[in-house]
């Protein structure tokens, strides 16, 4: 829950060139890569989840 306060509160701007009209969307003025996550599976087995080696940023965001 730390991150999740944390991202919260980082500084965004207005993405203009939404391609949705009438939807508002505001991205990070400094991108926010997650590079590590915990889970608690609670006695579940899970498979192992597919990797990203590069993050790939969405296009609005270049």
């Amino acid at each position: 829950m730390e991150e999740i306060r944390r991202l919260e509160k980082v500084e965004t701007i207005p993405v203009t060139d939404f391609p949705i009209e009438g939807v508002e969307v505001n991205r990070p003025v400094e991108p926010q890569i997650i590079d590590h996550v915990s889970l608690q599976l609670f006695g579940q087995e899970y498979p192992e989840p597919v990797r990203v080696q590069e993050p790939v940023l969405p296009v609005c965001w270049k």
